[in-house]
């Protein structure tokens, strides 16, 4: 090992106490935490707006000009990762009554009774395994926030 690289960690040592790095090493961050809370406000007030209209909108209450990729960056970072939502389909007014009907009919039953129904929500796949019905595992990364309500006509879905 050269002279200059023991001598540079014994100075370190000396003066800090740690040869770690020391912090704040690395390009520093384009945005302050004022301006990514700001980023986060803008995505949760309306989750389908694209990175490009967050940046304008920064740029006009900050005056920081700021790419896309940045804006992605920085929704990463906080956890609000781009997908596309799921799609929910949206409940009459007549299926409502007689959801409302069946739980008002069924409110009094024993858990005896729960058990021995077979349930199935018409898209989760179920198999038998062993004498028993398992189901497929749902994706933990979808939140009731990451869907939309589509409405069924007879022409097709539409948002």
């Amino acid at each position: 090992m050269p002279r200059g690289t023991v001598f540079s960690i014994v100075k370190k040592f000396t003066e800090t106490g740690e040869v770690t790095n020391l912090p704040g090493r690395g390009r520093k961050k384009k945005t302050t935490p004022r301006t990514d809370r700001l980023i986060r406000q803008l995505a949760m007030k309306n989750r389908n707006i694209p990175a490009e209209k967050i940046a304008a909108e920064v740029k006009k209450a900050t005056d920081t000009e700021l790419c896309a990729q940045t804006i992605r960056n920085r929704l990463n970072d906080i956890g609000l990762h781009g997908r596309i939502p799921r799609k929910k389909t949206l409940i009459s007014g007549r299926d409502e009554i007689k959801r409302l009907q069946f739980a008002q009919e069924h409110i009094n039953k024993s858990v005896e009774f729960w058990k021995s129904i077979l349930w199935s929500d018409g898209q989760t796949k179920m198999w038998i395994e062993g004498g028993a019905l398992k189901p497929e595992p749902l994706s933990d990364r979808v939140t009731p926030i990451d869907q939309v309500l589509t409405a069924t006509t007879d022409r097709g879905a539409v948002q």
